[in-house]
């Protein structure tokens, strides 16, 4: 019983770090107004695809596993890229940070920018589960509007394109 409770104590204290940094988790004040550029042009797209059979909701759309199955892709299309990109869950309100170093590529969870968000890519994580399914291509995504700003970084922008064809 007392490893439950000091486990249950260790996730609560660890649990401020990672709820600081994302807008539905109250991390930035202002969550309309700390969206990112394209936020709202995404859950357009993303709604007309949807009405069009070409995407849909998951009800299994579990970050963690989109995480590792994203991860995995990409780590087998890598070519030593660099590459600092922020990823924004537009459904969820989450940053991802994906950084490229020319030796692995990186995914840290609920990295906020530092700069203005115009650097930010932006999509959903219904989007990224269709790819990781193979059911949709990275330019398939672009294509339907659900990728925005994605040519921030042509090496990311080419991995992508590489690890989701």
């Amino acid at each position: 019983m007392k490893v439950r409770q000091i486990a249950a104590i260790v996730a609560l204290l660890s649990a401020p770090y990672y709820a600081q940094a994302c807008l539905a988790d109250g991390g930035v004040d202002g969550a309309i107004f700390a969206s990112p550029a394209g936020t709202f042009e995404v859950a357009v797209a993303f709604h007309q695809a949807q009405k069009q059979g070409e995407i849909s909701r998951s009800n299994q759309a579990n970050w963690l596993t989109v995480q590792f199955l994203l991860m995995q892709k990409l780590q087998a299309g890598y070519s030593n890229q660099v590459f600092d990109v922020t990823l924004f869950d537009m459904a969820g309100q989450h940053f991802y940070r994906l950084i490229g170093d020319g030796k692995q590529v990186r995914l840290l969870p609920h990295e906020i920018p530092n700069k203005d968000y115009a650097e930010v890519v932006v999509t959903d994580v219904d989007v990224l589960t269709a790819m990781v399914r193979g059911k949709l291509s990275f330019s398939q995504a672009q294509t339907l509007g659900v990728v925005f700003n994605a040519e921030v970084s042509t090496p990311f922008e080419h991995l992508m394109q590489k690890s989701f064809s």
